[in-house]
């Protein structure tokens, strides 16, 4: 359902990467946006 894909992309996209310096993808996104 679209509850449980809105989950899961949630889940991804606030964990935090190694090769984002330990920044979560949200976070990276945000930070470029602002520039």
């Amino acid at each position: 359902s679209q509850d449980q894909l809105d989950a899961v992309a949630d889940r991804l996209n606030t964990r935090p990467r190694k090769t984002l310096g330990y920044s979560t993808p949200a976070d990276t996104l945000a930070k470029a946006l602002l520039r």
